[in-house]
């Protein structure tokens, strides 16, 4: 922000936002609002709670709020809910008057100039609606498919969905609806942006943006994995952080690492999920080769002890944050060819992108590097300096120009 430009008043809105089940939506969105805020804008959060009343409180020196979800369950716990009340929540997370209501209140009481909306679970797109009678603009970030998918993944039945089903269609008409009132429309990836304009939605809206990150690479010091071995590590150490989901491609990663041998290629696992699924990941695949760490508070506890991250997803991931997460540790990638994530690649300089349904060449190119580590080794100095790229700083500079072109009449 320039001397000459006025501080903005923002109202970031996610679903949660200090969760203890932290996911990347969730992270993105605090680093981008704390980076705001550090930028000299006025920034106050709104997510949603489970209690039965708002709460207020400070968070990273923010004022959240956080309100009671309108609708029958709260959505993020473990309770598992019939097919009729899980039909009837997401048709009221479709158009929730009470919801618009709601933040056309609190855009008024914070007389906030920008309302940026990012994962909208149990929020409902009728806050866009609320934001608009309210006076602010409307700012929407593509970190997810709550647009297009009540599940929000555009994946069902073990496989990524290239036309949206019936019920798909039904439910998310009314949020493709209300995307005509959001002023600007950011894509985490370039695919996220284009699978929804493609769909119909934000067919009016007259800012298209991509921005990806942010990562927190104030202190960098010390990071980046040691190029020593110890006795017993395997010529090719790799890595995998994030929850454990059959749609993660895990289980095709440690057919392939199995395939390779324990000998010349190991594999770590940061991560949870259904207990009947990793249970099951653990009793197939854990050996001396896989090893299952389970959660993990900070990603450097295992970005420090591998050569190459992988993240073989098998469903349209819009673009895991875990790949730019590695830059900012100086660690290579290996992607699958899906969504967004190869966006975030360049092939032989940062990483590599493989197709996770020919087993064959994803277990090729693991012998070949085990064979070669030093083809990763270089890699190290680029996918540093890449991470620049998703900065904090830098992510919060692109937003507000974003900003400043929905407000400019």
């Amino acid at each position: 922000m320039s001397a000459a430009d006025p501080p903005l008043r923002i109202l970031m809105v996610n679903s949660t936002y200090d969760a203890p089940m932290v996911g990347g939506a969730q992270r993105s969105v605090r680093l981008l609002a704390e980076g705001l805020a550090s930028r000299g804008h006025r920034v106050v959060v709104l997510c949603l709670t489970p209690e039965a009343r708002p709460t207020l409180r400070r968070v990273g020196g923010l004022r959240v709020l956080g309100l009671p979800i309108p609708n029958l369950y709260w959505p993020f716990g473990s309770e598992q809910q019939g097919a009729a009340r899980k039909l009837i929540w997401h048709a009221i997370d479709s158009h929730n008057p009470i919801m618009s209501r709601l933040i056309a209140r609190v855009v008024c009481a914070t007389r906030s100039d920008i309302v940026h909306s990012n994962a909208m679970s149990g929020l409902s797109t009728s806050i866009w609606l609320g934001a608009r009678s309210a006076g602010a603009a409307v700012v929407h970030t593509l970190r997810d498919y709550h647009t297009l998918c009540p599940r929000t993944s555009l994946f069902r039945n073990g496989e990524s969905c290239r036309s949206r089903c019936a019920d798909c269609r039904v439910l998310s008409w009314p949020r493709v609806l209300n995307s005509g009132s959001v002023d600007a429309v950011v894509g985490n990836s370039r695919h996220i942006l284009d699978r929804h304009l493609g769909a119909g939605a934000f067919k009016t809206t007259p800012v298209r943006r991509v921005i990806s990150g942010p990562i927190d690479i104030r202190d960098r010091s010390g990071l980046g994995p040691d190029l020593e071995r110890t006795p017993g590590d395997p010529a090719l150490r790799l890595g995998f952080l994030g929850k454990l989901a059959p749609e993660k491609g895990i289980e095709e990663l440690c057919r392939a690492v199995a395939d390779v041998g324990a000998d010349r290629c190991g594999l770590v696992i940061a991560g949870d999920g259904e207990r009947a699924y990793v249970d099951r990941l653990r009793a197939t695949y854990e050996t001396s080769a896989v090893r299952f760490l389970g959660r993990v508070e900070r990603p450097d506890e295992v970005l420090s002890r591998i050569d190459a991250l992988a993240v073989p997803s098998v469903w349209e991931e819009p673009l895991s944050r875990t790949i730019f997460e590695a830059y900012g540790a100086g660690v290579p990638v290996i992607v699958s060819n899906r969504g967004g994530n190869p966006e975030a690649v360049d092939p032989g300089v940062t990483g590599f992108v493989v197709d996770p349904e020919q087993p064959e060449a994803f277990a090729g190119l693991l012998r070949d590097l085990a064979v070669a580590p030093h083809r990763l080794a270089v890699m190290r100095p680029a996918a540093f300096s890449k991470a620049d790229t998703y900065s904090q700083d830098t992510v919060a500079a692109a937003y507000e120009e974003v900003y400043r072109e929905v407000l400019t009449p």
